[in-house]
């Protein structure tokens, strides 16, 4: 759009007390007069990037305008925040290549032993992490309580390891991890891992097995199984297939997810998000 064509959509653009506020999905409790005349600003310039083909604010009253709504719930949120206009138009852009890149990535069936719930969930997320990542220990609880709570039934979470360079135990973690796992408890390995982030020695990893209640000589002897390390560094090559760069990344249905923050309340909304793509209810 050029500038002259945004002006003009500016000044002919409805003021806020036009917007139908009550149809946006996940609007903040408290949101000032002026935060909703600056998300009337943003909502009349930017586009809605599904169903309705019209500016997210004229979507806002169309039956295919749930994009809008949920978009719309999200620009209120980041200005109750505090955030940056020029921010969150960047971050619509971000969500819109989340929700519908050009091509789906084509991602491994997942693990069994590092996955939690239903295995014919309509929705896969797969997380690329490794256990001294500071965000990853935020990200990964909240993918268990999300999977295991509001979304059970409807998602999955299967974990992927991506040992980060310069993070020296990542790969020994991993590794103690998928031993873990063979005795049914990833899960509970990788929480404990998580809440003890600053504490991964040889015998700190000994003393969550035992935490946990591992069969200790079996855990012991996997973690000299090669086979471990190897299935580490085949994850982490797949993730570089995918150009994982950074951890947490995280795909939903092989779409990778673009989040400016480690926010549950966008994470949730972009889940909602998908299961709606998906007919999911």
């Amino acid at each position: 759009m050029s500038a002259l064509s945004l002006l003009c959509v500016l000044l002919s653009a409805p003021p806020a007390a036009s917007i139908p506020w009550a149809q946006v999905i996940g609007a903040p409790e408290e949101v000032t007069d002026a935060q909703r005349a600056t998300a009337a600003e943003i909502l009349n310039a930017e586009f809605s990037y599904h169903g309705c083909a019209d500016t997210l604010a004229a979507c806002l009253k169309d039956p295919e305008g749930a994009t809008a709504r949920r978009v719309a719930g999200m620009v209120l949120r980041q200005l109750a925040q505090g955030r940056d206009p020029e921010v969150i138009r960047v971050m619509i852009l971000d969500r819109a290549r989340s929700a519908h890149p050009l091509k789906p990535a084509a991602l491994e069936p997942p693990e069994e032993d590092v996955s939690l719930g239903a295995k014919d969930a309509p929705l896969v997320i797969v997380e690329f992490a490794d256990f001294q990542c500071p965000f990853c220990r935020v990200i990964s609880p909240m993918m268990e309580r999300l999977i295991t709570g509001p979304y059970k039934g409807k998602a999955r979470f299967s974990f992927r390891h991506f040992p980060v360079k310069g993070h020296e135990r990542a790969p020994q973690t991993a590794v103690a991890s998928l031993a873990a796992a063979r005795q049914g408890k990833f899960f509970p390995y990788h929480d404990l891992l998580y809440k003890n982030r600053h504490a991964l020695s040889d015998e700190d990893l000994l003393d969550y097995a035992r935490q946990v209640g591992l069969d200790m000589a079996r855990f012991k002897a996997d973690l000299k199984d090669k086979a471990l390390l190897e299935r580490v560094r085949a994850e982490k090559r797949e993730g570089a297939r995918l150009g994982v760069d950074r951890t947490p990344t995280l795909f939903f249905n092989g779409k990778r997810l673009f989040l400016k923050d480690l926010d549950e309340a966008e994470l949730r909304d972009r889940v909602e998000e998908e299961l709606e793509l998906l007919g999911v209810r």
